[in-house]
């Protein structure tokens, strides 16, 4: 009998034993090293490869050995996509295994996500119609005249057009809209202003071939920090890794 209940408990230690490098191995993979990296098309620091697609996961640009580098010193890997801004915001938010870059930290954001690395800082300036815009220095100008300032959705120059004053009724929220799709608009004085990073409207209106000398830039607004960031629902042991 004494022999028996040996054996039995050697099978049970077997059994815990394997059991436990079973749960170890699963553990591993559940650790949420393996991240979704959400991007959106802001060249020069993120583009397609291609310089066209909307949606791409072969993506060029000066931020992406940054970041590349970054995950790969914490042992992390990840896939990066790029998608339309609002749709890469979304994604990240909704995501426990979810990162977004470059994201711009603002006071409205400040508690919506984790803020893991700085990766740029970076100026905007309100840009007009030249010519028809050649008054206008201040806020309130563009306040007296009845001007509208054209942002993308989800974007941080909608934040920064609040924070420097600029009433809700001055602002013109465009889904999805594209730097050269606000350019246009101003062209066809659809509105007559607009906000952009220079770094990133220069880049574009060369690659566009459209001509820059058609707008005017008329003040700074603001300056950011971009980041690599997480959203506060991330997986407390990737945070922990991240950070």
């Amino acid at each position: 009998f004494r022999r028996f209940i040996g054996v039995l408990g050697s099978v049970v230690c077997l059994m815990y034993a394997g059991a436990s490098a079973i749960g170890v191995a699963q553990a591993s993979e559940e650790q949420g090293l393996t991240v979704a990296v959400f991007t959106g098309h802001v060249p020069p620091y993120v583009a397609p490869a291609d310089g066209i697609a909307e949606v791409s996961e072969d993506i060029v640009g000066t931020l992406m050995p940054k970041v590349k580098q970054y995950l790969s010193e914490r042992g992390v890997d990840g896939s990066i996509t790029l998608l339309p801004w609002s749709a890469a915001f979304r994604r990240a938010q909704g995501s426990k295994v979810g990162l977004i870059f470059p994201l711009d930290r603002t006071a409205e954001r400040e508690h919506q996500f984790h803020w893991i690395t700085p990766l740029s800082v970076n100026a905007y300036h309100i840009y007009g119609l030249a010519g028809a815009a050649g008054s206008i220095q201040t806020i309130e100008d563009i306040v007296s005249q009845g001007g509208q300032v054209s942002c993308t959705r989800n974007s941080v120059q909608c934040s920064i057009l609040r924070e420097v004053g600029l009433p809700p009724e001055n602002i013109l929220i465009l889904e999805g809209a594209t730097i050269p799709d606000r350019y246009k608009l101003i062209v066809r004085q659809r509105n007559l202003f607009s906000i952009f990073d220079p770094v990133v409207f220069d880049f574009l209106m060369q690659k566009h071939g459209l001509d820059s000398g058609q707008l005017q830039r008329l003040m700074k607004a603001g300056e950011r920090t971009a980041y690599l960031a997480a959203p506060m629902g991330i997986d407390s042991d990737l945070l922990a890794r991240l950070e």
